[in-house]
């Protein structure tokens, strides 16, 4: 792929910022009392935060018990932390809970991948048959909505694949799932399935209730060819879902948009006319493998390559006016 990124920097000081110049705030520190869990609790190492749409920062991090006299038996629990600068509290007290509607599973948070303005947190969870003792045993992996005893499933390794009979979903990992929070709850992800089925894109508003949006080996709309793959989808307040996907030989070289209305239809192709830039198509289109920018309105931002006189050049544009917003010789 020829598409080039470009990181740009805007200041309203004349000044030169070097590294360091930044104020920095300390969230948290290895080694610490995590809170609420006292002193005989220590945190480890810390997977990595992100900052949630209500500017709370989540993060996800074991927790080292001190009471054993033999370092290397340790309590490993692995604990969600949430809030602002020096206002950090404890997700999941407690634990493992019980999921609602399973008989005799309960369930661990791990992993925080987003969080919503409602305090809503998304995170990966590991599931137990058995939840006593002090090192319970694994039975599987899945994701969940909430936090701490109030948090709800999302679906767990194994569910059954909607519409698809002996498929079922596979277990979350950074590889196998990517997962997408709104201001309104609403899940979005992409999973894979097992039997060699490929993957595919399910949201829900309502645990317990998947809905698909796409699956790889589905002809697109329109026709000319299959998904092939999948890139992790977003989802807007306003309903919208957009992601990237690989149309037969291509890696995830087009986007494409799910309506609220639930109509999917492509956002942009190769050879898709560029705006404003006459006799210009696009080439190469950035549609994963991360989750593309989605504002709550819907409209999304690319970049992407395009062609114009023999010439190739590079720009990002956003979908709402297809106007570039940036051009890159």
């Amino acid at each position: 792929m020829t598409t080039r990124f470009l990181i740009l920097a805007a200041f309203h000081s004349a000044a030169v910022c070097l590294a360091g110049d930044l104020p920095l705030t300390l969230i948290a520190v290895s080694g610490s009392e995590p809170p609420g869990r006292g002193a005989d609790y220590k945190h480890q190492e810390m997977d990595a935060p992100f900052v949630g749409r209500n500017g709370l920062v989540p993060y996800s991090a074991h927790v080292t018990y001190l009471g054993f006299q033999n370092p290397l038996s340790v309590n490993r629990y692995k604990g969600l932390y949430m809030g602002t600068p020096g206002a950090i509290t404890w997700s999941n007290p407690g634990g493992p809970y019980p999921v609602t509607g399973r008989s005799g599973v309960y369930f661990l948070p791990q992993k925080a991948t987003a969080a919503n303005s409602a305090g809503q947190v998304l995170s990966t969870a590991a599931f137990v048959d058995n939840p006593a003792g002090v090192f319970p045993s694994l039975s599987g992996y899945g994701i969940i909505r909430g936090t701490g005893a109030t948090a709800e499933l999302i679906y767990r390794d194994g569910d059954p694949a909607p519409g698809m009979p002996g498929v079922t979903l596979f277990q979350p990992s950074g590889a196998g799932v990517k997962m997408n929070l709104n201001n309104n709850g609403r899940v979005t992800f992409s999973a894979l399935l097992t039997n060699s089925n490929g993957a595919a894109i399910y949201y829900t508003d309502t645990p317990g209730s998947l809905t698909k949006v796409v699956r790889t080996s589905e002809p697109i709309p329109g026709g000319g060819g299959n998904f092939t793959s999948l890139g992790p989808p977003a989802t807007s307040d306003d309903g919208s879902i957009v992601f990237g996907a690989g149309i037969d030989s291509s890696f995830r070289n087009t986007i494409w948009v799910r309506s609220p209305a639930g109509v999917l239809a492509s956002l942009v192709r190769p050879g898709t006319a560029v705006p404003a830039v006459a006799g210009a198509t696009f080439t190469d289109i950035a549609g994963g493998p991360f989750h593309l920018p989605l504002k709550a309105d819907g409209s999304t931002a690319f970049a992407a390559s395009y062609g114009v006189s023999g010439v190739s050049k590079n720009g990002i544009f956003i979908h709402t006016n297809w106007n570039p917003l940036l051009r890159l010789s």
